[in-house]
C-alpha cells in the first residue's frame, strides 16, 4: 500500500503548530502615547543586580522597574562602563515604570518606559565609593550631602561626598551609547555646573562637551533634580510605528495635576 507523503506529514504540523508557534520570538517591546500620559507594551524588567549596578530595596519594593528594551540596555551598559573605568562603583536606580506603563506614584511622567531615574555616586570621606542607600542625598555647596529629602526627610547616617568623576563619566556614557539615544538628562543647575566643570578638568574633548550639553538640562521647581539623574530616551522606529510615541508632554488635565490613565499598548 502506497502512503502519500504529504498525509504522513499534514498531521504532525498540526500537532507541533502550538509549539512552533510557542516558540516564535516574543515582540519587542514598545512605549506608547507621552511620558506624562502613556503605556508600556511587552515590558522588559531590569534584574535587581548587575555589573555596576543596584535597585535599592526601598525602590525594589516599589516594583517600578520596567521599561523599554532600549533604556533597560542603556542602564546595564553605563553601568557596567562607569564601573570598569572606575572599580568600585555602584550606581542606584530608582524609578523606572510600572509594568504596563500608566501613572506612577511621586512622579508626572515615567509612564511609557522611557524615563529612568538614577541615584548620583558618592564618595565617603576617604574618598572611596559609597553604595547607595534607600535615599536621595542632597549636595550643600561644598558638595556635601549631609541630609536627604526624599522619600522622606532624614539626616544621613554617613555624610558623603558628590563624586564628580564617575557621575560625569556616566553622563558620558549614556549620552555616547550606540544603541539607545538620549532625550533628555534633568538635573538642579548646581549639578549641572559640577558635571560639566568636572567634564573640562577631566579635558573632555570639545565635541563630547558639546553632546552632553546638548542633552543635559536644568529642572527647575519644586523637583530640581538636585538628588538624581532623570534620564529620557527618545521614541524608537518601532515605538513610534506600533505605539505612537510621542516625543512631547501630553497637555496638562483639567484640574492642572497630571494625568491618572494612561494609554493602552497593542499587544
Amino acid at each position: 500500500m502506497k502512503v502519500r507523503f504529504s498525509s504522513v506529514i499534514s498531521p504532525l504540523i498540526i500537532a507541533f503548530a502550538p509549539l512552533v508557534a510557542f516558540a516564535e520570538p516574543r515582540p519587542d517591546s514598545v512605549s506608547c502615547g507621552s511620558v506624562n500620559r502613556g503605556g508600556l507594551g511587552n515590558p522588559i524588567g531590569l534584574a535587581r543586580t548587575g555589573p555596576g549596578y543596584e535597585i535599592p530595596a526601598m525602590w525594589w519594593q516599589r516594583g517600578n522597574r520596567f521599561a523599554t528594551s532600549e533604556l533597560v540596555g542603556l542602564i546595564r551598559r553605563a553601568a557596567a562602563r562607569v564601573a570598569r573605568d572606575h572599580p568600585g562603583a555602584v550606581l542606584g536606580v530608582g524609578d523606572l515604570s510600572r509594568a504596563r506603563g500608566g501613572a506612577i506614584k511621586h512622579h508626572r511622567s515615567h509612564q511609557s518606559g522611557r524615563d529612568a531615574d538614577l541615584i548620583f555616586y558618592a564618595l565617603d570621606a576617604r574618598k572611596r565609593p559609597m553604595r547607595p542607600g534607600n535615599f536621595l542625598p542632597r549636595y550643600r555647596g561644598d558638595r556635601r550631602a549631609t541630609h536627604a529629602s526624599s522619600p522622606e526627610w532624614m539626616k544621613l547616617p554617613r555624610q558623603r561626598w558628590f563624586d564628580a568623576a564617575r557621575n560625569w563619566a556616566l553622563v558620558v556614557a549614556l549620552v555616547q551609547d550606540k544603541t539607545a539615544e538620549i532625550e533628555r538628562i534633568f538635573v538642579s543647575l548646581r549639578i549641572y555646573r559640577w558635571l560639566l566643570d568636572a567634564g573640562r578638568g577631566a579635558g573632555a574633548p570639545a565635541d563630547v562637551i558639546a553632546a552632553v550639553t546638548d542633552v543635559l538640562r536644568v529642572a527647575r521647581g519644586r523637583q530640581d533634580h538636585g538628588d538624581h539623574f532623570h534620564v529620557r530616551i527618545r521614541c524608537s522606529a518601532q515605538d513610534i510605528r506600533v505605539g505612537l510615541c510621542r516625543p512631547y508632554l501630553a497637555p496638562p488635565p483639567p484640574d492642572r495635576t497630571k494625568w491618572r490613565w494612561g494609554i493602552r499598548c497593542p499587544r
